[in-house]
């Protein structure tokens, strides 16, 4: 059947936005309607992986960014995954400006966490539905201040270790005193130590019996991991008396959604020892005080549900990634000083390349306070975050 358009009323440019007249104002303020969506606060950047103009990208199947860890030099090493995944060096201070893929882990698989442990050496874990691994590098000493060329070998990963045998690596992290690395498996979430010196796992326990947990942990400055069980209900360990405790606290979600809430991501103030994290039922940042126990829900930035990237800055602002699978991610700040939680848009970045950023997997600042985020895409990139400078702090 033909249809017929001749009597459809057609929707027109509107010129009208909240009383005022756009047309007749400078275009100044006409951008300030068109761009409000995006990042308005500070500059977001996107750098391929790869060293732009001399080698090409990581394959894009290949570049779903999961983790990201910085050493005392400010080199930032990357975990990806995908067909394959990848370990990768990014130095990004200088005038060196490359990201370099060190070596290849292994197939269908993604990096969930990457650590610098004794010697500078290079620690990762591996998240693969039937054997996750833990994988030791040592690179080859990187060059500074390169312009054109990056002589550097490409050394093999050594594989040390399958954890859990039958599942993969949902989080790790590194003692304090680099000797060990405490982790927990994807599937039965049991959490287990791995004697680095003598290459051996101990399991410890599993942290909920009706396996709903955090797929996240965090060392808190009192020596302490923590992460969350069923209904959100925090647990810890102590590093120093091994002991693990399930706490009578929860972390905040919207009510009647406990069930379904669970630690998305981890930051911690060291300097004032508070634990940030996000909930994934319903994105509600909040802010765990260790020494007096109390928890302190600090709103929603977003409608979204998910804080996939979260990280303090040197002057204690927070940064955090608000959106799940499938949504645009949208940047947002938590000023400790004034209690503001606002959302700054989404990110996007115009140099070299347009790039939009909808999916995120972890995050780290350096002690500029530039925020590194990884980008969980197919074809993703490295995205750098440069705040707004506060004056009043």
């Amino acid at each position: 059947m033909k249809l017929d358009f001749s009597k459809k009323v057609w929707p027109k440019n509107i010129d009208e936005m909240d009383g005022i007249n756009v047309q007749s104002r400078h275009l100044q303020d006409k951008n300030k309607y068109r761009h409000e969506g995006f990042v308005h606060e500070g500059l977001s950047v996107a750098i391929p992986l790869c060293f732009p103009g001399q080698s090409v990208p990581l394959a894009a199947d290949e570049s779903y960014i999961q983790s990201l860890c910085l050493d005392h030099r400010e080199v930032l090493y990357l975990g990806c995954g995908g067909k394959r995944a990848h370990l990768l060096v990014g130095m990004i201070q200088g005038p060196t400006g490359i990201i370099y893929d060190l070596a290849t882990l292994q197939e269908n698989a993604n990096v969930s966490a990457v650590m610098i442990g004794p010697d500078q050496q290079i620690f990762a874990v591996t998240n693969h539905c039937e054997e996750g691994a833990l994988y030791r590098h040592i690179p080859e000493p990187l060059l500074y201040d390169c312009i054109q060329e990056w002589l550097t070998a490409s050394v093999p990963a050594e594989k040390l270790s399958v954890p859990v045998k039958g599942e993969g690596i949902a989080a790790a992290l590194m003692s304090p005193d680099h000797q060990s690395i405490y982790g927990l498996s994807e599937k039965s979430g049991t959490f287990f130590r791995y004697d680095i010196h003598r290459n051996k796992t101990h399991s410890i326990r599993i942290v909920c019996d009706i396996r709903r947990f955090s797929k996240t942990m965090v060392l808190g400055s009192d020596q302490k991991i923590y992460g969350t069980s069923a209904n959100g209900t925090l647990w810890y360990f102590d590093i120093k008396s091994e002991e693990f405790r399930e706490m009578d606290i929860r972390i905040p979600s919207v009510a009647g959604r406990q069930f379904h809430n669970a630690v998305d991501s981890f930051a911690v103030d060291y300097k004032a020892n508070i634990i940030y994290g996000g909930g994934t039922a319903d994105g509600v940042l909040f802010a765990f005080y260790p020494e007096t126990g109390q928890m302190k829900s600090l709103g929603k930035a977003t409608a979204f549900a998910g804080v996939p990237a979260l990280c303090v800055l040197p002057d204690s602002r927070v940064i955090g990634i608000s959106g799940a699978n499938g949504d645009i991610a949208h940047i947002f700040e938590y000023d400790p000083f004034n209690h503001e939680l606002k959302d700054l848009g989404m990110p996007v970045s115009t140099l070299c390349a347009r790039v939009y950023g909808y999916e995120f997997r972890g995050g780290v600042c350096n002690k500029n306070g530039h925020v590194y985020l990884g980008q969980h895409e197919r074809g993703g990139h490295l995205w750098i975050y440069f705040p707004a400078v506060r004056t009043n702090h």
